[in-house]
């Protein structure tokens, strides 16, 4: 996930981020903004990992997220209902009588 695309769904992301990474703290989410380098810089630095292992983890996390977004719904506005006519083409005439039903209403 690019960086302009990450600032974008930042606001989505922030719980789960936290939840994934709980040993930084509300300073240190302000700090990173939405910015993947400080994202990783602050996750090396209060677990001490190496960068490398870190940039993998967050770019892991990115892509699960990024899939499970992409997945279900995406958004075309395809309710998974054909034919929004309601009963356009069937006519019911509530005044029909037992041997109409094969009768053509115009």
């Amino acid at each position: 996930m690019n960086s302009d695309i990450l600032k974008g769904k930042w606001n989505q992301m922030t719980g789960e981020l936290k939840s994934k990474w709980g040993q930084l703290t509300d300073n240190d989410w302000t700090e990173i903004n939405g910015d993947k380098d400080r994202l990783v810089g602050k996750i090396q630095e209060r677990y001490g990992k190496a960068k490398d292992a870190v940039s993998r983890e967050v770019d892991e996390f990115f892509q699960r997220h990024n899939q499970t977004t992409n997945t279900g719904n995406t958004g075309t506005g395809n309710t998974g209902t054909t034919g929004q006519r309601g009963n356009q083409g069937t006519q019911t005439n509530p005044t029909t009588q037992p041997g109409d039903r094969n009768r053509k209403v115009s």
